[in-house]
C-alpha cells in the first residue's frame, strides 16, 4: 500500500496499490470465486453466528 501525503489545507492523503499489491489480484480473485462456491454449495442453510 502506497500512501500519499499532500501538504494541503484541508489535509488529503491518497492509497494506492504497488506493484506488489496488485500481485495479490488473482489470489484474490480466486479466493472469492471458492467463497461463492461453497456459499452455492450450501444453499444459503448455513446461519452466522
Amino acid at each position: 500500500l502506497h500512501r500519499e501525503i499532500y501538504k494541503e489545507i484541508p489535509p488529503k492523503v491518497e492509497y494506492s496499490l504497488t506493484e506488489n499489491g496488485k500481485s495479490l489480484e488473482p489470489i484474490l480473485k480466486e479466493l472469492c470465486t471458492w467463497g461463492m462456491k461453497l456459499i452455492e454449495k450450501n444453499n444459503g442453510t448455513q446461519q452466522a453466528v
